[in-house]
């Protein structure tokens, strides 16, 4: 995630005058992002200036010296969400089984969306705004680059994002938790074209040098 896009993200919010309950900074691992305390700064002026009540999370398995370095030294200001694995292996529900290639989901109205629009709301992806941030991780795959370019007002229902990623969405519709891995077919095609193209999400570069592990 350029660090642009975040200074975009809060110059739109204070334009629009849209009041945030909670910020989330997800991942992959967020503290490994090289201009994380940059991010974290411009959102803890946010808070302090605009929006007092809005919550800043951060998303973080703990793994790792260079994680916890990181987080020894973040602000009292930011909450820290925990997603730490128990065990090496954990029950989940498949994401990579797409609702479309099973028989019970295969014509749904996936314009209606799932739980996780509601509980999670919007996504800030590199490749812009999503209806979740699920789908911006999609849409990384698929390349359908249906991300939108500012922060959408409140007449776009993000129907055609609905449309398009939730029929490819494992967390649509119910899946049974399990260890084992799951693909289904239009995931496996998807997964095996993505290797021989370079991706859009990849084209973009942030603003930073790039990390270098110790």
């Amino acid at each position: 995630m350029p660090v642009a896009g975040v200074e975009a993200f809060i110059k739109q919010s204070i334009e629009k005058k849209i009041a945030w309950k909670r910020i989330r900074i997800l991942g992959g691992e967020p503290t490994l992002h090289n201009r994380i305390f940059d991010i974290i700064d411009l959102l803890i002026n946010y808070q302090k200036t605009y929006n007092p009540s809005v919550r800043l999370v951060l998303g973080t398995n703990f793994f790792g010296n260079r994680v916890h370095r990181v987080l020894e030294k973040l602000p009292d200001a930011i909450t820290l969400k925990s997603t730490l694995k128990s065990s090496r292996v954990n029950l989940f529900r498949p994401f990579n089984v797409a609702p479309v290639d099973t028989r019970f989901n295969r014509f749904s109205d996936y314009t209606c969306g799932c739980r996780i629009i509601k509980e999670c709301g919007l996504g800030l992806t590199p490749s812009g705004y999503y209806m979740c941030a699920v789908a911006g991780g999609i849409d990384r795959i698929f390349g359908y680059q249906l991300g939108r370019n500012e922060l959408p007002d409140d007449a776009d229902t993000l129907s055609d994002q609905m449309s398009a990623f939730c029929r490819l969405c494992g967390h649509f519709g119910f899946q049974w938790p399990t260890r084992r891995t799951k693909r289904s077919e239009t995931w496996r095609l998807a997964y095996r074209r993505f290797k021989t193209i370079e991706p859009l999400a990849d084209k973009v570069k942030d603003d930073g040098p790039a990390y270098e592990p110790p």
